[in-house]
């Protein structure tokens, strides 16, 4: 019983994430190129790079979200996909947890995203979960912070995901103006 309700209080959660992720995807203008993706034991991405937000958004549902946590690998993968693209450069992570599982380290991707000019955007969401054994409670990367300030993008600490709406709005007004 208790292992059903950690999966549909799970299931309700990632609705709500991608509900969240739908809202920015709304506000990008047609000039605008998008590509999502999605990190845990493996690092995925939509496809190419698009203005199509109905295209995005179906992606999103395709997407696999969980444990482990690489987002270092995840944003240094990020970065290899946009080598390519012209125009201002922006990854936008969205995590509730700890690195627990990187290849890559923070210094790596600190440096790389100065050197190749990428924005970082980190939205740092805290969790509060039951785990099928205990209690769980986690906090974003503190270094997310840094790695945003350093390259000229913002970060976000969130509590409730109830916040994530109002606060994918505020980066995708902030990345317009």
């Amino acid at each position: 019983k208790q292992q059903f309700r950690f999966r549909l209080q799970s299931y309700f959660q990632r609705q709500r994430y991608r509900e969240a992720a739908e809202q920015f995807l709304m506000r990008m203008l047609p000039k605008d190129k998008g590509q999502v993706g999605a990190f845990n034991d493996k690092i995925q991405f939509s496809g190419r790079f698009t203005p199509d937000r109905d295209d995005l958004i179906g992606a999103l549902g395709d997407l696999q979200f969980g444990n482990p946590t690489p987002p270092w690998d995840a944003v240094d993968l990020s970065m290899t996909e946009l080598k390519t693209v012209e125009g201002r450069k922006v990854v936008l992570v969205f995590t509730d947890g700890d690195d627990t599982s990187s290849k890559v380290g923070f210094g790596h991707v600190l440096d790389r995203a100065k050197d190749e000019e990428v924005m970082v955007y980190a939205i740092g969401l805290e969790s509060d979960y039951f785990n099928g054994q205990r209690r769980v409670r986690s906090k974003p990367d503190r270094s997310l912070r840094k790695l945003a300030e350093e390259t000229g993008g913002g970060y976000f600490e969130l509590q409730k995901t109830d916040d994530l709406g109002p606060t994918f709005s505020r980066v995708a007004q902030e990345l317009h103006s």
